[in-house]
C-alpha cells in the first residue's frame, strides 16, 4: 500500500494508545441504534403495551450501567447525555406522507425500541473519550448497504461538510436478508452501494483539521443465530411462557392477546396485530423454507454471501488507501465476522444484541484499531 504522508500522519496519531477522540460517526443498521438491547423488550405483549404506556422502560438500568463501567467503558451519567441521531436530509424528500412517516418511525424507535446507550457505538465513542452528544448516528434500524448513501449525506449534515474524526460503516447482516433468496443484496451490488456512500463524503466531506479515519467493519456471523447452540439454547420469557430460542424460532405460535369483554383493550388488540409472534420475520429467508433440504442449501448460499460481502469490504479499503487521499485514511475491522456470542449476548428476542453482546462487539472493534484499556 502507499500512503501519503499525510495519511501516514494520521495513522500515527490514531495508533497512539493515549489519544482523545472528539467525534466519530456511526453509519449502519439496527445493532448501530442498540435496538432491542434492553432486556425489557421481548416476544411478550403486556410488556410491550408497558412500554407504549410508559410504565415499563427500555432506558440503561443501574445494574447494567455498573456492569458495563466494570469493563472499562466510562459510562455518562447524565441521561440527556446520549448520542445524537441524524434525521433524514431533504435529498431524502419524496412526498409529505412518507417525509412524516420516516421521521415518525424514527421517533418512535427511539422511544420504544433503541436503547442507543447500549450500542457498541455509544461504547466505543466513550471508550475513546468522546462526549456522548458527538457521538452522531445515522444507522437505521432494518438498513441495508444500499442506504450508505443517505447515511453519509446526513453525516455532512452535522457541521456543514465539516467531518468527524471517525466515520464507521458498518452493515452487520440485513443484506442476506428479505423475504426470499431472490431479495439478497448480490455481493457486487453490495461493494458499489458502500462506495457511493464513501464518494459522498469524500466528493463533499471536508476533513476534521486531526483528519478523518473511515472504518469499514465485517458483517457479523449471522448465521450462529440459527445454527450455534449457544443461541438455541437461550431460555427467554415469551407468549406468557419460558422457552429457547430454538422454540420461538420454530414453533407456529398463536399470538397472546386474549380480549376483555368490555372491549376496553382495543389498543391491546392493534398491538396484537402490529407485533410479530418470533424474530422470523425479521429475516425470513434465514429461519424458513418448505423442507429442511431447502432451508439448508438456503443458509449455504446466505454464508457465501457474507464471505463475499467482507471481501468486497477488503477490496474497497484496498482501493482507497492506495489514492492520494489527503485528510483521509481507510482501515479495515475484520475480526467482527468471526465473533461468536453467548446466550447471554443475544437479546430477549433471539435476533439482535443484548448490550452484552453490543459490548463485545465494540472491544473487538477497538482491540483491532490498536486502543488499550487505560
Amino acid at each position: 500500500m502507499q500512503f501519503s504522508l499525510w495519511n501516514i500522519l494520521i495513522f500515527l496519531f490514531f495508533s497512539w494508545k493515549g489519544f482523545s477522540v472528539n467525534s466519530i460517526a456511526i453509519l449502519g443498521d439496527s445493532i448501530g441504534t442498540g435496538a432491542i438491547s434492553h432486556p425489557n423488550l421481548r416476544f411478550e405483549q403486556k410488556q410491550l403495551e408497558h412500554i407504549l404506556s410508559g410504565k415499563t422502560s427500555i432506558q440503561p438500568d443501574a445494574n447494567a450501567v455498573a456492569w458495563i463501567r466494570d469493563q472499562g467503558i466510562p459510562f455518562e451519567k447524565d441521561p440527556e447525555a446520549r448520542p445524537s441521531y441524524l434525521f433524514p436530509t431533504s435529498r431524502e424528500f419524496q412526498g409529505g406522507p412518507e417525509w412524516l412517516f420516516m421521521h415518525y418511525w424514527l421517533q418512535m424507535s427511539r422511544l420504544f425500541v433503541n436503547t442507543e446507550k447500549y450500542s457498541w457505538g455509544y461504547f466505543i465513542g466513550r471508550a475513546l473519550g468522546v462526549p456522548g452528544k458527538n457521538i452522531y448516528i445515522a444507522a437505521e434500524n432494518g438498513a441495508k448497504a444500499r442506504s450508505a448513501v443517505n447515511q453519509a449525506r446526513r453525516v455532512l449534515n452535522i457541521d456543514r461538510g465539516h467531518l468527524p474524526e471517525m466515520i464507521f460503516m458498518f452493515y452487520t447482516g440485513n443484506d442476506i436478508c428479505g423475504p426470499n433468496i431472490g431479495a439478497i443484496t448480490d455481493p457486487e451490488d453490495f461493494k458499489n452501494q458502500l462506495e457511493d456512500g464513501i464518494e459522498i463524503i469524500l466528493k463533499h466531506g471536508i476533513p476534521h483539521a486531526k483528519g478523518t479515519q473511515i472504518i469499514l467493519v465485517d458483517p457479523l456471523a449471522a448465521l450462529q443465530l440459527v445454527q450455534s447452540d449457544f443461541v438455541l439454547e437461550k431460555k427467554v420469557l415469551a407468549h406468557n411462557k419460558n422457552m429457547t430460542c430454538k422454540e420461538l424460532q420454530t414453533t407456529d405460535l398463536p399470538r397472546s392477546y386474549s380480549p376483555n369483554m368490555d372491549g376496553s383493550d382495543s389498543n391491546a388488540f392493534l398491538l396484537s396485530l402490529l407485533v410479530p409472534k418470533s424474530p422470523t420475520v425479521f429475516c425470513p429467508n434465514m429461519f424458513q423454507a418448505k423442507n429442511s433440504n431447502l432451508l439448508k442449501e438456503q443458509r449455504i448460499l446466505l454464508a457465501n454471501h457474507l464471505r463475499q460481502y467482507r471481501q468486497s469490504i477488503s477490496s474497497i479499503v484496498s482501493k482507497y488507501s492506495q489514492g492520494n487521499l489527503s485528510g483521509f485514511i481507510f482501515s479495515h475491522i475484520n475480526q467482527t465476522g468471526q465473533i461468536i456470542f453467548s446466550g447471554n449476548e443475544i437479546a430477549e428476542d433471539c435476533f439482535h444484541l443484548s448490550y452484552k453482546g453490543q459490548l463485545k462487539v465494540a472491544q473487538v472493534i477497538l482491540q483491532e484499531l490498536g486502543f488499550k484499556r487505560k
